[in-house]
């Protein structure tokens, strides 16, 4: 069998012409979070461990778990900062996508940070951004063509780099697949090349492509 990689590269009118370097002295806003007590949310120990291996890579990081990871600690830190990494659970659907943070709304379910929510927030600083949870392209339709998904809307205000999931992931393996990315990207490859790496990496390990194909770059080359 032949090993499948599927890496879109997706550009937009508004992405830098110049994208700054990303080293390990870059500042970084690396978050976990399982959600809101009322949604009954598997518990994901591995976003906890992903974020902080995340972290370790970058001495400046900025690290926000659990109880600290708050939309509004999110959005009032993601524009100082390179590196926007998330752990944890994601929701698209029903109109609505974000990432799950910390905190309730009124119904008592998990605080939704939304998509929308970045229309208003400086990104110009952000240079790369990875969402590591269930279906991050997918918008308020569910569907990876949504226009109000996480990826769509970051590479609409010039992100040069978004690294966004297809499917529900399996948070253990996306672990390993992050820590591999990292390392590939930090020394030197660009984000698509350092996943397609990661991935070819963990195929060894693991070969059913569900736990290592999942995620997709999108941005610059």
């Amino acid at each position: 069998d032949q090993p499948v990689s599927y890496l879109p590269i997706l550009s937009h009118p508004n992405s830098r012409s110049e994208t700054a370097h990303i080293n390990s002295q870059s500042n970084a806003l690396v978050v976990a979070s399982a959600g809101g007590s009322g949604d009954r949310l598997r518990p994901l120990a591995d976003a906890v461990i992903e974020a902080k291996a995340v972290a370790h890579h970058f001495p400046r990081a900025r690290l926000l778990v659990e109880t600290e990871a708050t939309p509004n600690a999110v959005s009032t830190q993601i524009s100082h900062v390179e590196i926007f990494h998330f752990a944890g659970h994601a929701y698209g659907g029903g109109g609505r996508s974000g990432l799950l943070l910390n905190g309730e709304d009124s119904s008592g379910n998990a605080a939704l940070f939304e998509a929308s929510a970045l229309k208003t927030i400086d990104l110009s600083e952000l240079q790369l951004a990875v969402l590591s949870a269930c279906s991050t392209e997918n918008g308020g339709e569910g569907l990876p063509g949504d226009f109000d998904s996480l990826a769509r809307v970051m590479l609409s205000h010039g992100v040069p780099h978004v690294l966004a999931t297809r499917w529900n992931v399996d948070s253990a393996s996306s672990a390993l697949l992050m820590e591999m990315f990292y390392d590939s990207f930090l020394a030197g490859a660009s984000a698509p090349h350092a996943l397609a790496t990661a991935e070819a990496t963990l195929r060894q390990r693991v070969p059913l492509p569900y736990y290592w194909a999942a995620f997709d770059a999108f941005g610059e080359n």
